[in-house]
């Protein structure tokens, strides 16, 4: 790698790889070579050895690799681990469920989150018990997630 003058970093075939780099020097970190703050990215003068500040990725990135993830399009898991209120479009994590009795079979609409004991309405045997998030369904009893 060779410093181009002024405003960026290239590496050898003279691509650029960070813009507006300010030269930086830290003293007793025990590395040898120049270090560089880029555009965001902390770059070694030694090949190969790129640390990321963004905090996207835990890897290591390398010039001309794409990023580990895609910031505009997570996937479905991705969004449902995120928090209901930092996903891409917030929407909450509870749902409306129709439960069916195990002794009746009568169907109960229970809450997902529900925070008291639902009975069955026909014989009250007890379909759920609140738990400190979810409702726990008793054994025995099948559900279907209710569509909006």
């Amino acid at each position: 790698m060779f410093n181009c003058p002024g405003r960026s970093i290239c590496d050898r075939q003279g691509l650029t790889i960070g813009i507006f780099c300010i030269p930086l020097l830290l003293s007793g970190s025990g590395a040898e070579g120049a270090f560089y703050l880029c555009a965001g990215l902390f770059h070694l003068s030694t090949p190969n050895i790129y640390l990321s500040l963004l905090g996207i990725s835990g890897r290591a990135q390398h010039v001309g690799e794409e990023l580990a993830k895609d910031l505009l399009l997570p996937s479905s898991e991705e969004e449902k681990r995120r928090h209901k209120k930092k996903r891409l479009v917030q929407s909450p994590n509870s749902y409306f469920m129709d439960v069916k009795c195990p002794g009746c079979y009568k169907i109960t609409t229970v809450f997902s989150h529900a925070q008291t004991v639902v009975l069955c309405v026909g014989c009250s045997t007890v379909l759920c018990q609140p738990t400190g998030g979810k409702a726990r369904l008793t054994e025995g009893c099948s559900f279907r997630r209710k569509q909006h």
